[in-house]
């Protein structure tokens, strides 16, 4: 083997093991910080923020077909709307809800890990909101 071949298996090696590093000493997110994007209301479909997630940013939406009725936890980060109110109802803001507050606007009661348990404040806060979210309406804009 030549100086130069020598040379570039270096170098190679010495690029490889460098970017190795810089992968393994990024951060990796975790599923259980409730972290949802400004502007946007969330649910996952495991508990703890965990699992896949789902994104609305529309004023009143249903939530993504894989997530109608199969959430366990949520939050709330309205950029310009106070409250966040999830609905068991797909078709119209209308049934049982509760709600939660932009963390952005309100910083508290803006997420619940479990909803099993009953979630956000709201006439029907107290209930299992476990499988049960199918719309999402912002109030206070």
């Amino acid at each position: 083997m030549n100086k130069k071949t020598r040379s570039l298996k270096a170098s190679i090696a010495a690029v490889t093991l460098a970017a190795t590093s810089l992968v393994v000493a990024a951060p990796i997110a975790s599923a259980g910080t409730g972290a949802c994007p400004l502007g946007a209301s969330c649910v996952w479909i495991h508990y703890n923020y965990d699992g896949i997630a789902g994104e609305n940013y529309s004023h009143s939406s249903p939530v993504h077909a894989s997530r109608d009725n199969n959430t366990k936890s949520a939050a709330a980060n309205g950029k310009s709307c106070y409250a966040t109110h999830f609905y068991d109802y797909r078709w119209g803001n209308s049934g049982s809800y509760f709600t939660l507050y932009s963390k952005y606007m309100k910083g508290s009661n803006y997420q619940d890990p479990n909803l099993s348990n009953g979630a956000g404040v709201g006439p029907y806060a107290n209930e299992n909101w476990a499988d049960r979210i199918s719309r999402v309406t912002y109030d206070g804009c």
